[in-house]
């Protein structure tokens, strides 16, 4: 015998759900044009007959028909670009960072190329030897052409000194860099774990 109120509990459950998937209907709608929003659609399922019913009914057949319910609400997304979106930006981050380091670096050791004053130091610090040194040998018994000589290699002494440091320095901000960035994945994993057993409790 099929239960009496069984089609006005089918009838209540189709409108729910339909209800539902109208309101996410107006919520893409109205993020239509905001930026990171992915569309949601609205997944369903037959009911599945309770005690009650399977009590009441004389068979299976009986309480066939008692209505859809609402199983969730998913995005609509492609989960291949998901994953080529994660790889892509995980190495754009990469690059990025890379970039930046080598940039600071380059600052550091100056242009290869640019052996002007202000430019590559080492590189004008040799020129000043190289050039010291022709000068002395035209001159190899003049005490100024030496100390000429001997300045230009103190100075090319300076020269590297200073480029450690300011390598020792750019090696001391990176490592800053990265203790921060694992503090604040640490936080975020931290955060998720709590979220997790919030949701399981």
């Amino acid at each position: 015998m099929r239960p009496t109120f069984i089609g006005f509990e089918t009838a209540r459950s189709a409108l729910n759900l339909n209800q539902k998937s109208l309101d996410i209907v107006g919520n893409n709608l109205a993020n239509i044009n905001t930026a990171g929003y992915t569309r949601q659609r609205v997944t369903s399922a037959e009911v599945v007959s309770n005690t009650y019913n399977t009590r009441v009914a004389q068979n299976k057949t009986d309480t066939a028909g008692e209505g859809v319910e609402l199983t969730g609400i998913s995005q609509t997304r492609d989960s291949f670009l998901d994953k080529r979106f994660r790889d892509e930006y995980s190495d754009s981050s990469y690059y990025i960072q890379a970039s930046n380091m080598f940039s600071d670096i380059e600052g550091a050791l100056g242009d290869a190329n640019d052996v002007s004053e202000g430019g590559n130091m080492i590189a004008s610090s040799i020129q000043q030897i190289y050039q010291s040194l022709n000068d002395s040998a035209s001159e190899p018994t003049s005490s100024e052409q030496a100390n000429l000589v001997q300045s230009s290699f103190s100075n090319l002494t300076q020269v590297v000194q200073k480029i450690s440091s300011d390598l020792d320095e750019v090696a001391g901000q990176e490592k800053y860099n990265l203790s921060t960035s694992i503090e604040d994945v640490n936080n975020s994993l931290q955060k998720i774990a709590e979220l997790n057993d919030a949701i399981s409790s």
